[in-house]
Formats: C-alpha cells, structure tokens, sequence
C-alpha cells in the first residue's frame, strides 16, 4: 500500500512539473483567475491588432503576468482612468477636442466589422500610455441609422470629443428623448423603467466592452463630457428638509448617478491579484473652476438665455435652475465623498500662470499655439500650454512630451489646435446695474465659502487638490464659521437682488409675477426611479 502511495505521488509531481513547463497550460490557469464580472464582449469576436487567441483564452482576457508587465511600462507602476467632467462653460469642449485629437483611438468589438473601421482612429505618436475610446459606427448604427449594439444610434457619432455625452445621458437619465431616441419615453419624462430595460442593458455592456478593450491591453483611460455635471442638478430645486452641514451640498441622485458611471469600467473579480485590478483609488475626475463666479453665471445665460434679458434670466425660475451648471465645488464633493479623487484647476490661476511665462521670456499672446494652426511641414512642433498642457502634464502626467512649465511638446502634431468654446454675442441687454451683479457675485461666493469648508478634509486626506489657486480664491471664506445654505436658497437670494427696483422697467408685465419650479419635484422623483433601477 505505502509502495502504492509512493507511486501516485511521484506521478503527481511528474504531471505537475509537466504542467508548469507548459507556456499554454499557465496561459489557461493565469486567465481562470482574472476574469472580468464586466467582461461582455463575444467569444467569437477577435483583437484589434489581429491576433489570434491563445489556447484556453477569451480575447478580453489577459494573463496576469502579462498585465502586470504592460502596467509597470507606464509612469506611475499602476493603469489609470481620468474623467473630464467639465462643468460647462469652462473649456470643456476645447479640452474634449484636444485629449481626443492626441488620444482617440476607434475600438473594435467584433470580427465582422469592416477592414475600413478598424483603420479609423489611432492615437498621436507623442502619446503611448493613454486612450480616448470611442466606438466604430457601424457597429452601435447600421447605415440607416437603426438600433444595432448600443439599442439606438449615437447623435453625436461624427464629433470624437463628444462620444461620451451619450454615456452621461445613459447613467443620468438626462437627454434620453435626444440621445436615444428609439427608446419608449413619456413626454417630458425618462420613461417607463421596466420597458427601456434591455435598451439600458444593451448600452451599458456596449460601454463595458468598450472599455475594457484598450484596458486590458495596458492602457490608460480617458474619458469626457461636461454634461457629468448633471450630478448636481438636483440641487437646484431639491427640498432641503432636515439636511445639514456637508449632506445639504447632496444631491439626492448623485450617488445613484456614479454607481452607474463606476458600472462600465474594466473591475475584476474578487481574489484577483490586487495588482492587476482596478480601484477607486486609480480614477481620477477633473474639473475646472471659473472665476469670478458672476461671469461663469452670465456665460450661461449667453447660451441658454434666449432673448431673455440676464435680468429675467435670474428670475424664471425654470431658466435659472440651469445655473447648477457653475456649481464646480458641489460637484467635486459628490466625487471624493465616495472616494474618488478630484483635481479643481483654477481658470483664472492658469491664466496668471500663462502671462507670467510669457512675460518671463518676452513673448506675445499671437506666439501661443493653442489658438494657432501648425503649418503643414515635417518635423513641426506644436507647443502646447495653457489648460491643455496643465491636464496633459499634471493630471495624465504624460512626462514625454511635458517640460518644467507644464508645456506640451508635440512633434508632427496636425491637427488644428484652437479654442474650441463658443463665444456667445449678448442678445439682449442685462439691465442689471453694477451694485446687483456684485451683489450676486458675493452670494456665489458664500455659497462656494459654505461648499469649500466640508471639502478642505478630503484634501487634507489626498482625495482633493487644486491647481493654480489664484491669490483672491476662497480668501473671503473661514471655514467653520461660514453660514451653510444650499444652492436652491442661494439661487432665490440672487432672484431676489435681481427683481429689486433699479429704475430699469422689465420687459413684460409677467415676468414680475411669481413662479414656481414647475414639474421639477416629479422630474426628480422619475429620474430617481431611473437610477434606482439599474439593468442587471
């Protein structure tokens, strides 16, 4: 018996040793231990890059040890996702067509797309590390625009810097009617929960797989919408009931929102090498704070004030609602409370930053080439700065191309670089005086004063850092003493300046009469049936 038992061991350690010379076999062990929950792309589907799948493999599978050697090539030792969440009106679209020009790269899910699509977009030859995904029309649309892979045609599919707008309707509920149109939908509402189901579902897993693509072959992620900044609508018009200190700055659905965004990147399973694996601690968000606050305000009437004077902007109600768009601090604070990193770069700070270099080495504002087109020769450098350059070099870190200045240096770089915001002509007058503008430029600030005391221990904590405070910013504030008041009331104070007399009579005999949020407590109660139930 002892003799037996002797023999079955020594065969063990045969096969055993068989097994771990056998490149394929440790492929196939390697891949059982990291597969993805979020993995959705088909089996039958191929790489990229055309190669073929190896033994006991799924093609968005990776051995660990491979990932891990891909990872250790980029700077920083661990992969990383960075979101470009706006808010509106500052730059955000000028930022979105940059990073996508240097990092769009055209991800192919299926084998039978086209030899054509998958030639689409790459990224520049300055950038290795990071990748702006954006997906292959012919496999979210078919030629006459109909529902394939996504469950409804992209809008936006021709503009790259927009793709992801489509994801921020997806996770918000916001848009659905525009974005996705072939859904069922209520009037004026985000539509029956259980009916758009598969639709959701669909999408969801398009994005996932989207993602996971370029993840899983060593990349870094980069994605970008100002329309994120949809987390903190709400809290234009949501009830403050009993909420105090830090929760008055909530708002009721953000939470519910970012579940949905964290859903579609690139997890791993529990027990996987941690390593190898994705953590909060690896996304990154970004976003810009304008200043003075009261010309982020008006640059927000410019676009959505129609023919309203900014008078009878700030007094209808369900126009005015739209400023939760300026709100840069409360939208950091629904981020790092959930452990998410965020980096608020001042506006006015870089602008300071840029005159001082450029007064430092004699040059004009006509050298700066982001708002300039490259001629069209070899060798051509484009040097880039600005906002641009402080997201390329201090939030992507991308330290190949960036100097001491946070500059970007860019070889045989054509694409047109230019400042992409759209300047908006008044269109009507604004028949407020000097005293009332400055008057509402101090109540953003208490409000912003309110916001940024609960904010100051997540950056003591890592979560928050700002780049480039400008010497007035938050100067007014003391934290620990400064009245909280959420947004809602702040936008009712500043109501209240602008319909104060001011020998300047308003156009229509209406706009005098009071108003109220109409529709936007149900609005809110749908959209928290939407994101509370998520597609399984």
């Amino acid at each position: 018996m002892g003799t037996y038992r002797g023999y079955t061991v020594v065969i063990l350690i045969v096969l055993l040793m068989t097994c771990v010379k056998n490149p394929y076999l440790l492929e196939y062990f390697d891949a059982v231990k990291i597969v993805s929950k979020f993995d959705v792309i088909s089996k039958n589907s191929e790489p990229d890059d055309g190669t073929k799948k190896e033994p006991g493999t799924t093609n968005s599978k990776m051995t660990a040890s491979k990932k891990k050697n891909e990872r250790s090539q980029i700077k920083g030792g661990r992969q990383r996702i960075v979101i470009l969440a706006g808010p509106h009106k500052t730059a955000s679209t000028t930022l979105q067509n940059f990073f996508s020009n240097l990092a769009h790269m055209s991800i192919k899910l299926t084998k039978e797309t086209t030899k054509f699509a998958t030639e689409h977009l790459r990224p520049h030859i300055s950038n290795t590390d990071w990748v702006f995904p954006v997906g292959i029309e012919e496999e979210y649309t078919d030629k006459n625009r109909k529902t394939m892979i996504t469950g409804s045609p992209l809008r936006l599919a021709r503009r790259t810097e927009k793709f992801y707008a489509l994801l921020a309707s997806l996770i918000s509920g916001r848009r659905l009617t525009t974005y996705f149109p072939e859904w069922p939908h209520e009037r004026g509402e985000v539509g029956n929960t259980d009916e758009i189901a598969s639709y959701r579902k669909k999408t969801r897993d398009y994005f996932r797989s989207l993602l996971r693509r370029p993840w899983d072959d060593g990349k870094n992620l980069l994605i970008a919408a100002e329309a994120f900044d949809t987390l903190v609508q709400s809290l234009a018009y949501q009830e403050d009931e009993d909420r105090q200190g830090e929760n008055l700055h909530v708002a009721a659905d953000s939470s519910l929102m970012i579940n949905l965004l964290l859903d579609v990147f690139p997890w791993d399973v529990e027990g996987k090498d941690k390593d190898a694996s994705l953590s909060l601690d690896d996304i990154e968000v970004h976003m810009n704070l304008r200043t003075p606050r009261i010309s982020h305000a008006i640059s927000i009437w410019h676009q959505l004030g129609k023919k309203d004077t900014l008078r009878t902007f700030f007094h209808r109600e369900n126009a005015m609602v739209n400023l939760y768009q300026i709100n840069t601090l409360a939208l950091a604070l629904q981020f790092v409370r959930r452990g998410i990193k965020v980096t608020i770069v001042d506006m006015t700070g870089v602008k300071k930053k840029e005159a001082r270099e450029r007064a430092a080495l004699e040059l004009s504002d006509t050298t700066n080439a982001t708002t300039t087109s490259p001629p069209n020769k070899p060798n051509y450098e484009a040097v880039v700065g600005g906002l641009q350059g402080i997201v390329g070099c201090e939030i992507l870190r991308m330290d190949n191309i960036c100097d001491e200045n946070s500059t970007m240096h860019l070889e045989d770089f054509t694409q047109r670089i230019k400042n992409r915001n759209v300047i908006h002509e008044e269109k009507s007058k604004r028949n407020l005086n000097k005293t009332q503008l400055e008057a509402i430029d101090k109540i953003l600030n208490a409000y912003d004063c309110g916001v940024w005391q609960h904010l100051q221990k997540y950056q003591e904590k890592g979560k928050l850092r700002i780049l480039y405070p400008s010497e007035p910013l938050f100067e007014s504030c003391h934290p620990g003493k400064d009245k909280d008041i959420s947004f809602k009331t702040a936008l009712a104070q500043m109501k209240e300046i602008a319909v104060k007399d001011n020998g300047i009579p308003f156009q229509h005999s209406w706009e005098t009469k009071k108003t109220k949020y109409v529709g936007r407590k149900n609005k809110l109660g749908k959209r928290l049936e939407y994101l509370s139930n998520p597609p399984k």
